[in-house]
């Protein structure tokens, strides 16, 4: 593994810590947890696909800009290069931490499909998460069909549906 590359998967530590106590599965991981993630500066790729929006972004080297696509339903498809936004986003999603469980959500929930790929080589990140219509709802994640909170920028996570005018350079 290179320095700076680091991925953690809660599948397989829930799975294995279950299996040692003598429980039959995994348990939700306690607050502040890394569940998923990969250092942000070493992200070659990143997709976020939901029934309303679709977001790619791709560089063919860490030390290159991300060229975007974003699109939705009924719409004109965007490019733009990545801007500050965008790193934000990035550094939200890159490193996905536990809230612990997922309280019950009102409202209605958006959910994305993420997929983030890095220069490290290793097998991507792959995650399924909630994005709630009320920005004072958590962020949900949905892993082997267990729900939890996440702690991320509820702000920064809606900024893909602002398509470039949101991600691009200011």
């Amino acid at each position: 593994m290179r320095a700076g590359t680091w991925r953690c998967s809660l599948a397989a530590c829930s799975l294995i810590a279950a299996a040692s106590c003598g429980q039959s599965g995994p348990s939700t991981p306690e607050s502040g947890t890394i569940v998923a993630g990969v250092a942000a500066e070493t992200v070659l790729e990143l997709t976020l696909t939901s029934p309303a929006s679709r977001l790619y972004a791709f560089r063919w080297t860490v030390d290159e800009p991300f060229q975007i696509v974003t699109s939705k339903p009924m719409t004109e498809v965007e490019t733009c290069r990545s801007g500050d936004a965008f790193a934000r986003f990035l550094n939200a999603v890159s490193t996905l931490r536990s809230r612990g469980a997922a309280p019950a959500i009102t409202g209605t929930v958006e959910w994305a499909r993420l997929h983030i790929s890095d220069a490290s080589g290793l097998p991507p990140v792959d995650a399924l998460i909630g994005i709630p219509e009320r920005i004072s709802d958590p962020i949900t994640i949905d892993i082997n069909g267990q729900q939890f909170a996440l702690d991320l920028d509820p702000a920064a996570v809606r900024l893909p549906a602002l398509g470039c005018r949101g991600l691009g350079p200011s």
